[in-house]
């Protein structure tokens, strides 16, 4: 359960590959095989690989031209800060639209 929560959460263009992250495939005698992972290390996953923790970003948070079609971070539901109902566990305020941010394709 607490694997998809962690996947759900997240937006719908994000979650095959953290669905992907969230097992690690064994080689056994009898052949390759994939296991779960515990959740706390897909937490971390996601937190390094798909969030972008805005207390390190470039630019100003509070900016509303920041992005004309979105305005500034303050309001954006995309910053766990924002949705603490969705993100009750988030210990930093992150973006989880890492790629648009950063500029990464």
């Amino acid at each position: 359960m607490a694997h998809a929560t962690l996947i759900a959460r997240l937006p719908a263009a994000q979650q095959a590959e953290a669905f992907t992250a969230a097992f690690h495939n064994v080689y056994l005698t009898s052949g390759q095989t994939s296991i779960l992972v515990p959740a706390k290390d897909l937490a971390a996953w996601i937190e390094e690989n798909l969030l972008l923790d805005l207390a390190y970003v470039p630019f100003d948070k509070t900016d509303a031209r920041l992005l004309l079609e979105a305005g500034n971070c303050d309001q954006c539901p995309k910053r766990t800060g924002f949705n603490a109902l969705l993100f009750p566990d988030a210990t930093a305020d992150r973006c989880t639209d890492r790629a648009m941010l950063s500029g990464e394709d």
